[in-house]
């Protein structure tokens, strides 16, 4: 008789745990101490939607099984694309590094080059963009230097990010006071929150319409669409501890 009782002591308290957890869709965690208070640790989640402002890409370039003779014809490209890119000002980067790599094939070391540029800009900019991407084209038809474009993705800017971050920290903050209201109308004890850990915010991963591509010297001039930018949902999570006396 003594282990039903138990038994059913145990499964009553697993049904209330469950019954909470559906009243505040959130999960709960409930530990009881010899004071005959309460601790809650619960997972608070709110989400908003909104719209990304700008685009980024990161253009990258390289060459392989390179000689010493193929560094002047390096240097004047890259020379050049530099300047494109100051002109062109929606990119960063832009210098570039050789290094000595093994090959297979022959077992010797081969020079090999690695560059990448940093592009951000709004939809207004989009032409710049491609305008710089053929222009980087025409300039490396005479070099053994490829380009790699990268898809373009819908971004938040620094301005944007601060500004999201900081309503869903407001939504969050309002929710947790209001589970901290109705936890202590659940319980009939005063409850207050004694701890939170704010999570980072997340967003549902961006699609892209553009697959990376390699552009070389047999490449003409093209125009790259991107994205459309439409609403995503971004959100933040905290792990809350409540203590109800």
């Amino acid at each position: 008789m003594k282990g039903f009782l138990v038994s059913l002591g145990t499964g009553f308290a697993v049904l209330l745990v469950f019954v909470l957890g559906a009243l505040f869709d959130q999960f709960i965690k409930l530990t009881k101490n010899s004071d005959d208070d309460l601790n809650i640790n619960q997972y608070v989640q709110v989400s908003i939607s909104a719209k990304p402002d700008i685009y980024r890409s990161n253009p990258s370039f390289y060459a392989t099984d390179l000689s010493e003779y193929d560094k002047p014809a390096i240097n004047t490209a890259f020379s050049a694309i530099l300047a494109l890119v100051k002109t062109n000002d929606i990119c960063t980067g832009g210098s570039y590094y050789t290094s000595l790599a093994g090959n297979q094939n022959s077992q010797k070391q081969e020079l090999r080059l690695n560059s990448k540029l940093r592009c951000e800009f709004n939809a207004g900019k989009m032409d710049a963009y491609n305008e710089l991407i053929n222009g980087i084209n025409d300039i490396i038809k005479q070099s053994p230097v490829k380009m790699h474009v990268s898809a373009i993705i819908p971004s938040f800017s620094d301005t944007a990010k601060e500004q999201n971050e900081a309503k869903l920290k407001e939504l969050i903050f309002e929710k947790i006071n209001q589970n901290e209201s109705s936890l202590s109308t659940q319980f009939s004890k005063r409850c207050v929150v004694k701890n939170i850990s704010l999570n980072d915010v997340t967003n549902a991963e961006f699609q892209s319409l553009n697959t990376p591509r390699m552009l070389s010297a047999n490449d003409g001039g093209e125009e790259i669409t991107p994205p459309e930018l439409s609403d995503i949902k971004i959100q933040i999570g905290a792990n809350v501890d409540f203590s109800c006396k």
